[in-house]
């Protein structure tokens, strides 16, 4: 017999089951269930795909396994949906989770199942939050694919010259999602300067230098137009041909699907964003020794 939780009535319930784990999902809208981080392949049962099994060993120590619901037609869940979830623990404790709310996702995170001291135990959503930031949700899955994201930038120069103001909502996006990535993690953000073009008589007009800043990590720049070799790391808003054309440095130029990703304000993230943010995920966490002190 399963025990009925409501969402927001519970923050913690033990898996006492030996054997296999079943899970399905019960959806008003036509949607599909998915588990990622076990170690074995999940197995579905029935062509609905919306009742899976993996072994209740498949969840390894330091790995949360994830459970999610994803729309059929890849279009977000519409506004105040909730879906169901029913937990068979073979033979254990069995749950059935109601209202899990979904509203605006493509695939919505429901539960985590992780190892305690305490045992196997299930946890609401991602991180026992449903909904997460852009910069949340990339580090969460980074962590499901095995890998600990570790940032190294310290210190965010941006290029406040009249050229740049055109790209207002792109930095104020970057800034947002270095923020939400270093809060997730509970890490220092970045320390934030603008500064003005005041490379003229060397550079040009609207030059902006980096290296002379050199705080704890990387000291990024984020400007139009790259930095020459030698004078720092730059992060670029604009076509990629600039970094062939031009004799840059160390320069990286975020494509527009990029921007597009972290300018969204809705929360139906899916695994092309995460492929799309790749990339910049790559970049964040490159050695420190590059510029700065090493982190």
């Amino acid at each position: 017999m399963s025990s009925i939780h409501s969402y927001g009535e519970w923050d913690e319930l033990p898996v006492t089951g030996r054997s296999a784990l079943t899970l399905t999902l019960v959806s008003k809208v036509p949607a599909t269930v998915a588990a990622t981080g076990t170690t074995t392949t999940p197995k579905y049962l029935g062509a609905a795909r919306d009742t899976l099994a993996f072994p209740v060993g498949a969840v390894a120590p330091d790995k949360p396994v994830t459970i999610r619901a994803l729309t059929v037609s890849r279009e977000p869940f519409p506004a105040d949906c909730v879906v169901d979830l029913s937990v068979d623990a073979g033979g254990g404790a069995g749950y059935l989770l109601r209202g899990l709310p979904v509203t605006g996702q493509v695939e919505a995170p429901l539960v985590q199942l992780r190892r305690t001291e305490r045992g196997l135990v299930l946890v609401p959503g991602a991180e026992g939050q449903v909904a997460l930031s852009l910069g949340g949700w990339c580090v969460r899955r980074c962590e499901e694919n095995g890998r600990v994201l570790r940032p190294t930038v310290g210190t965010v120069l941006l290029d406040d010259s009249s050229s740049m103001r055109r790209h207002a909502r792109e930095v104020e996006a970057l800034t947002r999602w270095l923020d939400d990535v270093y809060a997730t993690l509970g890490a220092t953000p970045p320390a934030v300067v603008r500064e003005g073009a005041g490379g003229a008589l060397a550079h040009g007009v609207g030059y902006v230098g980096g290296s002379r800043l050199r705080g704890r990590g990387r000291t990024v720049v984020v400007t139009d137009m790259p930095l020459l070799d030698g004078d720092g790391e730059s992060l670029v808003i604009g076509s990629p041909e600039l970094a062939e054309i031009l004799p840059a440095g160390q320069v990286f130029v975020p494509t527009k699907e990029v921007w597009h990703e972290l300018r969204r304000e809705d929360t139906a993230f899916t695994q092309h964003t995460f492929s799309t943010l790749t990339p910049l995920l790559e970049w964040v966490s490159h050695p420190a020794d590059t510029n700065g002190v090493p982190a």
